[in-house]
């Protein structure tokens, strides 16, 4: 999935709609929480789009063997891939940070904002399975 993402500058018209988490009404009057959840959901995205592209940029290598790739393909392969590496670190350094943030912030809430708060993480797994479903036979979608 991530080698047949990186080789364009913008998602394509079929990509995946940004995603938006609802904040549940037990958290809503927590400024705090609703500033991590909006930096997560930035965070997500930033994955989200990181990935969309580099399936994007990369279908024509997917599926191929490296001799089966000319020297152009070659390079524009490296240069999505050092793309999606950048972005993905990004995304990387803000999804330890929305883990380490989770923790923290539930410490402080009672049992129902808890529950609440998970609704990040459960977004962050359905975005990924969305994303791998997509993309799980790329070799096989046209060029």
């Amino acid at each position: 999935m991530f080698l047949t993402q990186s080789c364009t500058n913008k998602p394509s018209s079929n990509s995946l709609p940004p995603l938006k988490i609802d904040i549940p009404e037990e958290l809503k009057k927590n400024n705090e929480i609703v500033k991590f959840i909006k930096a997560s959901e930035e965070a997500i995205n930033l994955y989200s789009d990181t990935a969309e592209e580099l399936a994007e940029d990369c279908k024509s290598f997917a599926g191929k063997k490296e001799e089966e790739l000319n020297m152009l393909d070659k390079v524009k392969m490296v240069a999505a891939l050092g793309k999606f590496t950048s972005n993905f670190a990004q995304f990387a350094s803000k999804y330890n940070e929305m883990e380490d943030q989770t923790k923290i912030l539930e410490e402080g809430l009672n049992e129902e904002q808890a529950v609440a708060l998970t609704t990040v993480m459960e977004a962050f797994k359905n975005r990924m399975e969305q994303l791998e479903e997509k993309y799980k036979n790329i070799a096989d979608q046209p060029k």
